[in-house]
């Protein structure tokens, strides 16, 4: 089911193209995207890091949900997960920065579940030869909740 949506004021929401934004009820919540958490240590600063997993970087809080691709195999939702490639920790009063990870640093979270990503369609096609080609793939996700972080 696709709706149209709507601004703040009951109009639609259209783009430089003409188009209204598509939101789409039968997806999951885009969770990688939540903002961050407002907990703060003394002088008004988070205390986060960043880690990377799949290739990706991440800044991660503590309590903060993330999807990251598969990169634990055999791990069940509930089991404990720890990112061991650290590049950088942010606490109350210094920043520590790893060449290129951190030596003992690291970050431990829980596998909540296990999910996919939004599909993205592969068109290919050649001009005046007939050929065209339409593939699809969705992206294997593990949704994971920040708990500690150790520096």
């Amino acid at each position: 089911m696709t709706v149209v949506a709507r601004g703040a004021d009951g109009v639609n929401d259209m783009g430089w193209s003409g188009r209204g934004v598509k939101a789409r009820f039968d997806r999951p919540a885009r969770l990688w995207y939540k903002p961050r958490s407002l907990g703060v240590l003394g002088g008004g600063q988070v205390m986060y890091a960043i880690v990377e997993s799949g290739g990706k970087q991440h800044r991660v809080e503590v309590g903060q949900r993330i999807a990251v691709e598969r990169a634990w195999p055999g791990v069940e939702p509930g089991g404990a997960v720890t990112f061991e490639r650290v590049l950088m920790v942010r606490d109350d009063d210094r920043v520590k920065v790893g060449k290129p990870t951190l030596a003992g640093a690291t970050v431990k979270g829980t596998l909540l579940r296990q999910l996919r990503g939004e599909k993205v369609i592969i068109f290919k096609k050649k001009k005046r030869k007939g050929y065209r080609r339409t593939r699809g793939h969705r992206q294997d996700l593990l949704e994971v909740r920040i708990d500690a972080i150790e520096a």
